[in-house]
């Protein structure tokens, strides 16, 4: 832990615009300014901070969401000995009272190692944060210790409980031993569960022609188990923009980093590669691109269009990220005119802080009301992963709110953890079970639902879509 001297930082998916003055004015101002590779948007350290730099071995590098979570949690804890309430919030990383953000946090790991850390404010001298937005907020207010109790020094704030509650130190350093790719703790993989590998004739030329293209799919990056029956059947999801995801989502297993430049020829082998295979549904997803200003919106735009160009008689369906909540981004898509605007809501409300990085069931929820509203004409889906500990009462209420937002389409599946360093199994959910949520949620006046152990986002997607 340490104070550090004046400098402004970005992080890999920040945006520039939010630094509202010149480099020339900042050093001016004795303040430095480094573009980062750590989280989140643009933020100040200087005189008057606690810098803490938690660089630690995590256990699992896909945790680094509950990890953030706990470091949240020290800190209020931290400033409840000083008298100070505080609080965290579900859809933003960092520490608030009342009056502002009092603390903030930018976690990157890197071979199972946590970079970067956390600042807290404790003087009143926070100049620094006039020349920006704070955290990419022109409406965030800063605050410090000092202005509740301007006694406290950094000799209080040298924050012994951060030590004793082991943010500075990994609650393991092992990884869980599995046998037959399950972990001794988790309920034991039921018949119905295990798939049968079928590597035909159509799977091997299917695989020839992506390795081809240079194109990759959501089926090998995310580890689907139905990649053998999708891709026999001349059927695959194409992932677009990369194969490295800005976020680090606790049941992803498509890489996490900072994404290489965008390829723009990737639009036209996609559309090729749909001729060839001579699709009438063509899936098209991608990864989380929080590093360009518009999300991948328009290249994702640009790749519907292309694949309409060269096949007009292919119906489109795409699953797109959250794209921040930005609605510009959102009605790039909506203009492209695909057949299916399909976003993941992927658990209940109460688990998404530790499942989806930088993600929020509001937000995700919002943006299928928004396409639903707006002038989109085609069909609006989501999808639900059951298992990683949600009970059937939630699943139940998430249902009900898709249906107030009359969605059309929703699949349900149980989730399977992709490697031993993800996020364990919490239970293995019954097919009645599937079955009743399908029942429940047709009741609710959903109009299609695909509820099964082995279903995925894109599983089985061009009848589901015949349906509606």
């Amino acid at each position: 832990m340490l104070e550090h001297n004046n400098v402004v930082t970005i992080g890999r998916s920040g945006d520039i615009k939010n630094l509202l003055v010149s480099k020339n004015i900042l050093n001016e101002n004795n303040i430095e300014f480094f573009e980062t590779d750590r989280g989140g948007d643009i933020t100040f350290h200087g005189d008057g901070q606690l810098i803490g730099y938690p660089i630690i071995r995590l256990d699992d590098p896909k945790k680094v969401v509950p990890f953030v979570r706990k470091i949240e949690n020290v800190i209020i804890d931290s400033l409840a000995e000083l008298s100070i309430e505080a609080f965290s919030k579900t859809d933003d990383t960092g520490v608030w009272t009342k009056e502002g953000k009092i603390a903030s946090i930018g976690i990157k790991v890197s071979k199972w190692t946590t970079l970067h850390g956390f600042s807290l404010n404790i003087s009143e001298n926070t100049k620094g944060f006039d020349f920006i937005n704070p955290c990419g907020s022109s409406e965030e207010h800063v605050v410090s210790i000092q202005q509740y109790d301007e006694t406290v020094s950094f000799k209080e704030v040298h924050i012994d409980q951060l030590v004793n509650s082991g943010v500075f130190n990994a609650s393991k350093n092992s990884v869980p031993i599995t046998l037959n790719s399950s972990v001794k703790s988790e309920p034991e993989r039921p018949e119905w569960m295990k798939v049968k590998a079928n590597l035909g004739k159509d799977y091997l030329s299917l695989k020839s022609l992506i390795k081809e293209k240079r194109l990759n799919t959501v089926c090998e990056e995310a580890s689907c188990p139905n990649i053998y029956e999708c891709w026999s059947m001349g059927t695959a999801t194409f992932m677009i923009m990369g194969d490295t995801c800005t976020r680090a989502c606790g049941f992803c297993d498509v890489n996490t980093g900072k994404p290489c430049d965008l390829d723009m020829d990737e639009p036209y082998r996609v559309a090729e590669s749909v001729k060839i295979m001579g699709l009438t549904h063509a899936v098209i997803s991608s990864v989380n691109r929080d590093d360009l200003d518009d999300g991948g919106s328009a290249f994702f735009a640009k790749t519907i269009n292309e694949v309409r160009l060269k096949n007009n008689q292919t119906s489109i369906e795409v699953l797109i990220p959250d794209f921040k909540g930005s609605k510009e981004a959102i009605d790039n898509i909506i203009n492209a005119n695909p057949e299916v605007l399909n976003h993941n809501l992927e658990t209940v409300p109460r688990l998404q802080r530790e499942i989806r990085t930088a993600a929020s069931y509001g937000r995700s929820l919002a943006l299928l009301q928004y396409a639903k509203e707006s002038h989109f004409l085609g069909k609006t889906k989501t999808g639900l992963i059951v298992g990683m500990g949600e009970k059937f009462e939630e699943v139940i209420a998430v249902l009900k709110d898709l249906s107030r937002i009359n969605i059309d389409i929703v699949t349900i599946g149980q989730y399977l953890r992709p490697t031993q360093r993800h996020r364990l199994i919490d239970r293995y959910v019954s097919e009645d079970e599937f079955e009743q949520y399908k029942t429940i949620g047709q009741e609710l006046g959903i109009p299609h639902i695909e509820s099964g152990p082995l279903v995925r986002s894109s599983y089985h997607a061009k009848d589901s879509f015949a349906s509606v």
